[in-house]
């Protein structure tokens, strides 16, 4: 893994194989070619797609150790969080609105799915029991 830490202290654990296989992470000076804003990360920001924040975006980079999990933790490691944190597949549905009282009949369902790095085919839906539709 890369442990990555900022100025003030936070440290992350990324995966090595994420930094060097197809998904294009980088270590970020700057952006619009123009030197990274504190605001933005200054010095460095790592962006690694596809890993939650907490182990693929630390701002204010200032230190790159290459290690092993086995060796090192990091901050929300430390705290039981997965090491690895893939974004997984998910789904929400956005309309109606949760516990919102409908009338009978027929009733529009939405919603959103993703899955980085794959994409989403198809979206299914269970209601009260039936059939997936």
């Amino acid at each position: 893994m890369v442990l990555s830490q900022s100025i003030d202290g936070f440290t992350a654990s990324t995966p090595l194989e994420a930094l060097t296989d197809e998904r294009s992470s980088l270590l970020a000076v700057g952006m619009n070619g123009e030197p990274l804003l504190t605001e933005h990360g200054y010095p460095a920001r790592l962006v690694v797609p596809g890993l939650y924040g907490y182990v693929s975006a630390t701002k204010w980079v200032v230190d790159l150790e290459v290690t092993r999990f086995d060796r090192e933790t990091a901050y929300w490691t430390d705290r039981g969080w997965d090491e690895r944190a893939p974004v997984l597949v998910a789904s929400r549905i956005e309309v109606p609105s949760p516990l919102e009282t409908l009338p009978a009949g027929d009733v529009v369902i939405a919603g959103s799915a993703w899955a980085q790095h794959v994409g989403v085919e198809r979206v299914e839906v269970q209601i009260d029991g039936g059939e997936w539709e």
